[in-house]
C-alpha cells in the first residue's frame, strides 16, 4: 500500500473584523439599543462599540450641543460597556469620530428606535439624525426602527433580525471600503 499524507483543505479566509458604532435616540439604557448590541455581538468578527445619549433624545433630528460634551462610562441594560453622552444622537457620533473611541468605525448602526421612523417623521428622528451625521462625516450608516402598537412592547427581535441580515449583506462592501485606519 502507498502511504499518502492527506493534504489539508485550504481554510476559508476569515472575513476582516467589522467595527460597528451603535447609537440611538432613546438613550443608552433603552431596550432597543440593548437588543441591537446583543444581536450584532452574535456575528462572527464584529466589534461593537456603544456611544449613546445618556437619556432619551427622541425627535432631536441632527441637532448638536455647542461646546464640550460631558460623557461617562456606563452599560447597556444587559451590562455591555458603553459611553453615555450628555447630548443629542448626532453628538454621540461626532464624539466618537472626533477621537472619543480608539478606532474609527466602518459602520454606524443607529437604533433600534421604539416606533417607526416613516414619512415626515424621518426629518425629526434622532435615530435618523445620528445616521445622517455619520454619513456626512464619511462613515456608512443605517438607522433601524421598530413600529409599535399602543400598549405593546416593540418587537425588537424582528428589528434585530433585519439589522443583522442587512449587516451580513453589506459586510464585504463595508470592510473593503473602509480599510483599517
Amino acid at each position: 500500500t502507498l502511504a499518502v499524507d492527506p493534504v489539508p483543505a485550504a481554510a476559508a479566509p476569515k472575513p476582516p473584523t467589522l467595527r460597528v458604532l451603535v447609537t440611538n435616540d432613546d438613550g443608552v439604557a433603552a431596550p432597543g439599543i440593548d437588543a441591537l448590541v446583543q444581536g450584532l455581538r452574535k456575528l462572527d468578527r464584529v466589534q461593537v462599540t456603544v456611544v449613546a445619549p445618556a437619556d432619551n433624545k427622541s425627535g432631536t433630528s441632527d441637532m448638536t450641543t455647542p461646546g464640550t460634551l460631558t460623557t461617562s462610562e456606563t452599560t447597556t441594560a444587559s451590562g455591555y460597556p458603553a459611553i453615555a453622552v450628555q447630548g443629542f444622537p448626532a453628538d454621540t457620533v461626532n464624539f466618537a469620530l472626533d477621537g472619543g473611541i480608539p478606532t474609527k468605525p466602518q459602520l454606524v448602526a443607529s437604533g433600534i428606535n421604539a416606533g417607526a421612523n416613516l414619512g415626515p417623521v424621518t426629518g425629526v428622528s434622532g435615530t435618523v439624525g445620528a445616521a445622517r451625521t455619520a454619513v456626512r462625516r464619511g462613515v456608512p450608516a443605517v438607522a433601524i426602527s421598530q413600529g409599535t402598537t399602543e400598549g405593546v412592547e416593540p418587537d425588537y427581535p424582528a428589528g434585530v433580525r433585519q439589522a443583522v441580515t442587512w449587516v451580513k449583506e453589506h459586510r464585504k462592501a463595508l470592510t473593503k471600503k473602509n480599510p483599517k485606519p
